[in-house]
Parts: C-alpha cells; structure tokens; sequence
C-alpha cells in the first residue's frame, strides 16, 4: 500500500539530487500526492511531482535564501492555516512593517565587533547544517557576480 500524505517537496534550484530521488521514490510507490515548490520554472524537479508551485520573490543577488526562505514560510503558513480554517489575514497584519523594522534597526558597532570577532562554534547534536549552507550559498553567490553580492555580512561592513 503506498503513502496517501500528501508531499511538498521544496528545492529552489528545483535540482536538488535529494530532493529529486525522494520526488522518483514517491512516483514509483504510486504516491500521487506529490508537489514541489521551488524558485525557477520547468525544472527537473516539476517533471516527477503532480504539480509545482514557483516562488515570486525573485533571484537571491545578495545573501542566499533570504527572500525565498520568507515566500516559503508564508506559502507552508497559508496552508496550515486553510487546513485549520483560520483567516491568515490577521495573523499577517503590518507584518511588512514589522520586517522594515527588524531589517533596518540600528545594531551596536560593538556589539557587530564581538559578533565578528568570536569563535565559531558548533554542536554535532544540534548542527542542521544550515549555516553551512547559508555560508556556501554566500560563496557561490558572490563567484558568480561579486559586484551584487557586496556586503552579505555585517562583519564585512563593520570592519571598514
């Protein structure tokens, strides 16, 4: 008997071999409920799911999945709340404000100093690999255009 849950297999590339080989894996148990989301149209990845969303935020020029990490929580949020029957209107009520704010405030000069400054550190128990990638999309971002990718950390703007 194959899986009825319903999939959502997100990959901005739309190429990501994992991502991909589960999308194949579902297909061949005969799971019909397979979606993806991604950041580009007709991808590898569209060709083994049922349908695919595509984000509208744009191409990430500057630090990787900023925008597209936004889109996406709001697309699973929209879900979630259809599912629970709940107005996500509210809940998203001058949350633009509330972004402007948190993006634009003032941080300490001294306080980016010790930031960029300290060790880094890391637990294998609680290490997602996250800022791994965060930090390999930077780099690859900034290779393949170094005039738009200026100033992805604020360590890079504090030590000027």
């Amino acid at each position: 008997m194959t899986s009825q849950f319903r999939r959502v297999l997100a990959s901005n590339s739309g190429r990501t071999k994992e991502v991909v080989l589960l999308a194949k894996k579902l297909a061949a148990e005969g799971n019909r409920r397979r979606y993806a989301l991604t950041a580009n149209e007709g991808t590898i990845l569209a060709g083994d799911v049922t349908k695919t969303w595509v984000l509208k935020c744009g191409w990430e020029q500057a630090c990787a999945a900023t925008k597209s990490v936004v889109e996406q929580a709001l697309f699973y949020q929209s879900i979630i709340s259809h599912v629970a029957a709940r107005n996500m209107q509210q809940s998203l009520a001058g949350l633009d404000d509330k972004i402007n704010e948190a993006l634009t405030m003032p941080i300490d000069k001294a306080i980016l100093d010790k930031a960029c400054d300290a060790r880094p550190s890391s637990s294998p128990a609680t290490n997602d690999g996250v800022a791994e990638r965060v930090d390999a999309e930077n780099k690859r971002n900034h290779r393949k255009n170094p005039t738009t990718s200026k100033a992805v950390t604020p360590c890079m703007e504090s030590k000027k």
